[in-house]
């Protein structure tokens, strides 16, 4: 866990995550609410779950982890909170708190106010390949975070306070995203300053003729991975047809795209059934088994041993 001050100068692309998050602040905005936001040939999703004020006593969540980047900002009091049943620190009023996908944590009894939301990146077509991609460096700079992190700044919580006093009038749109933007520009350089060269560790050696359906295909995956999804998805997203998606997937991870749907199932529902003590049946549904019997065979196949075996190995 990393924390640091934030100087008001910093410039990026990012915060328009906490940005979007206070948007859901007014009372007549509707819970989960979405917000989307362009930048270059990124579009930038804010999905809003919750809203919880106080002073309230927030109850302690059981060992759970999420398919995208989540986004908790204290506005008050502080919040507890534990990374794979050991690792434990709390987060102060007026802090950002910023945890990566797949990373099993909960939060512990808490007195204050938070606003909870998730974010997820996708890609915006563009004809000009050969310019700068907002979506390839972002999806680089936010796979290359590992582990929750923690902001904290009296810019952002001033910027914070104007945007939540700030009427929701539409006449205050402009007002409100240039506040959102200047949020925004904080967080991305705060995760080039506090996870140095994180972008960099996580860009693949494909060279330029697949970067881009590298991190779209692998962002898919990670926010789709516990649903029904397929390749026609992708082949619709990228303008191509499944089988010249079937031929990139292959050149890039020498699988095929079930293969790399069922990797990502596999590997969750292992850690979960480690790490937690979910119900194995829970665990299926939790990785996007309708059938239970079906998790248990492909399982077993994967691995070699069954769900409880597995459980049972590591504990002992």
């Amino acid at each position: 866990m990393l924390c640091f001050d934030m100087c008001c100068k910093l410039m990026s692309k990012i915060l328009i995550i906490n940005g979007a998050c206070i948007l859901m602040l007014h009372d007549n905005l509707p819970y989960p609410h979405t917000v989307s936001v362009e930048i270059g040939d990124l579009s930038v999703n804010f999905i809003m779950t919750s809203v919880e004020w106080g002073p309230v006593s927030i109850v302690s969540s059981p060992l759970h982890m999420h398919t995208m980047h989540e986004l908790q900002f204290i506005l008050s009091g502080v919040l507890q909170i534990r990374v794979d049943e050991d690792d434990s620190f709390c987060v102060p009023g007026n802090s950002l708190l910023l945890i990566p996908p797949d990373v099993l944590h909960t939060n512990g009894d808490s007195d204050g106010k938070r606003i909870i939301a998730t974010i997820a990146l996708q890609p915006l077509h563009q004809e000009h390949t050969n310019r700068f991609s907002e979506f390839r460096y972002y999806c680089a700079l936010f796979g290359g975070v590992q582990k929750p992190l923690v902001f904290q700044s009296s810019a952002i919580s001033d910027c914070v306070e104007k945007i939540v006093q700030l009427p929701n009038l539409p006449q205050n749109e402009h007002r409100r995203k240039n506040l959102l933007a200047y949020l925004f520009i904080q967080l991305g350089l705060a995760i080039e300053n506090t996870c140095e060269g994180a972008a960099e560790r996580h860009l693949p050696q494909l060279g330029n003729q697949y970067n881009h359906q590298y991190y779209l295909i692998e962002h898919h995956i990670n926010i789709n991975y516990n649903k029904k999804t397929s390749v026609e998805e992708i082949a619709d997203i990228l303008h191509m047809s499944r089988r010249q998606v079937d031929r990139i997937v292959h050149q890039i991870w020498g699988k095929t795209y079930a293969m790399l749907i069922l990797e990502r199932r596999m590997l969750i529902a292992r850690k979960l059934l480690m790490k937690t003590d979910m119900p194995c049946t829970k665990v299926a549904e939790e990785v996007g088994y309708t059938s239970y019997p079906g998790f248990y065979l492909a399982f077993r196949r994967y691995f070699g041993n069954t769900p409880e075996e597995i459980r049972v190995l590591h504990r002992n």
